[in-house]
């Protein structure tokens, strides 16, 4: 997915948290494509494994050494400046600061709460709000010109690794802390700020690898269409390709409106599936 970028010099700099995330690593790689400067954040410290983050770095270049361990690490690659640390840290965002002029912020580095988090839930939910209120006051100071943040996103709700009642109050609850905040910096700092809503999202280098293929019509099939069949079949959730996804939100970040019409914005409706839907193509 490559448009016309005219001069890359003033494509501009846009920052990506959660970039070895799998949205985040697809947003990256169709940015760079496009002719932008990306700025990756990740601290490959999560429940992902760190093997897969690490490959879908690789992808776009950043070859991870196993010194890169530090608290704040940099590695830079063409136009992609990667940067291994806690959006938490207030280190990072000072040394961003004094390196780049970020144009756009699009924050994906969001937990979604499991089971473990049940028992410390307000460490969960506080470290979150720490997160986004580094990201918010970066915004102000900088004078970034939007910010774009998913809502948490659900995916298979009949796992038995959630607790389905106490997640979405804990999920919902972060999400609805976010919208009371980027509110209130709109109001406030004239922070243009838009929420994401994701489906559950499919393709390549994710924890359903490969599921478009079967899943969205391509030839190759894949031994995960079965794993995915099976979660479509306990859950209520929706579902859609990252192709699908990743094209409206490029045209949010190259709108050049000045001011947004909407405060949250569905990314790819109409592509989203129902699990009917989903299993019927499969059974294709």
């Amino acid at each position: 997915m490559k448009r016309d970028s005219g001069n890359k010099e003033n494509m501009g700099t846009i920052l990506v948290t959660g970039a070895a995330g799998f949205l985040g690593f697809h947003l990256c790689k169709i940015l760079l494509e496009n002719g932008y400067q990306v700025i990756g954040v990740d601290s490959l410290l999560d429940d992902v494994n760190t093997s897969l983050k690490t490959k879908r770095l690789g992808e776009i270049g950043v070859r991870l050494t196993p010194g890169f361990v530090g608290r704040i690490s940099n590695v830079i690659h063409g136009n992609f400046s990667f940067f291994k640390s806690d959006i938490r840290d207030s280190n990072l965002w000072s040394l961003i600061k004094d390196k780049y002029r970020v144009d756009q912020v699009i924050h994906l580095a969001i937990p979604e709460a499991k089971k473990a988090d049940m028992r410390s839930s307000k460490q969960f939910v506080l470290a979150h709000f720490e997160g986004f209120m580094q990201i918010l006051d970066f915004c102000i100071e900088t004078k970034v010109h939007k910010l774009f943040y998913a809502h948490t996103m659900d995916f298979n709700t009949n796992s038995t690794n959630y607790v389905v009642d106490e997640r979405y109050t804990l999920n919902n609850s972060i999400q609805w802390m976010n919208d009371h905040w980027a509110s209130a910096y709109w109001e406030l700092y004239n922070l243009q700020a838009m929420a994401l809503e994701f489906p559950q999202v499919v393709g390549e280098l994710n924890r359903l690898d490969g599921l478009s293929h079967q899943a969205f019509g391509r030839d190759k099939k894949t031994v995960g269409g079965d794993q995915l069949a099976w979660n479509a079949s306990f859950s209520s959730v929706l579902y859609c390709g990252v192709v699908e996804i990743m094209s409206p939100l490029l045209g949010l970040i190259e709108n050049q409106n000045s001011s947004f019409d909407d405060v949250a914005c569905g990314l790819g409706l109409d592509s989203w599936k129902s699990k009917e839907e989903l299993m019927s193509m499969m059974k294709v």
